[in-house]
């Protein structure tokens, strides 16, 4: 079975939105090439240096109604969310960017939000050193770091789709 987590973006400027991924989100370029003599179709794959398993793919939109929906509010997708080791470093390098979008500290992680140049949402999290004991800590919705993180999403998207 693939564990591999894919997702495509529609982009018209593949230089610019691979130069973002690369230099603020910790990817690297898998596999790119642009239109060849014979009309093969431009592609750039990059894979997040985290995790390993996520790979985003770059793709020209084929229809109008594709293109129209390139940096509008809310891009190709609605939001991703990524992995992140050095999310107090990323927010001083964006936050006075137009790519900034929220900050926001839990007990358990903080959530850097983002729009990328193509107006996709991206929701950057890192966890907190948890040293205290778990009863501290399930006071939030769940039990687990993944179910506080999944309520944590579901907050920052509803606060996200309230800012817009």
């Amino acid at each position: 079975m693939d564990e591999n987590i894919y997702i495509g973006l529609l982009c018209l400027d593949f230089e610019e939105a691979k130069n973002f991924y690369i230099t603020n989100l910790g990817f690297e370029i898998k596999y790119s090439h642009y239109q060849s003599p014979s009309g093969e179709i431009p592609r750039a794959i990059l894979v997040h240096t985290i995790t390993k398993n996520l790979e985003l793919e770059f793709m020209t939109p084929k229809t109008p109604q594709e293109v129209n929906r390139i940096s509008i509010t809310g891009g190709s997708i609605n939001l991703f969310t990524l992995p992140t080791h050095n999310i107090d470093s990323l927010k001083e390098k964006l936050e006075n960017t137009k790519f900034f979008v929220s900050y926001i500290e839990a007990p358990y992680a903080s959530f850097l939000t983002l729009e990328d140049p193509m107006g996709n949402k991206i929701c950057l999290y890192e966890r907190a050193q948890i040293n205290q004991s778990k009863e501290n800590f399930n006071f939030y919705h769940g039990d687990t770091l993944q179910e506080n993180f999944f309520h944590s999403s579901l907050s920052v998207q509803n606060k996200l789709l309230h800012f817009q």
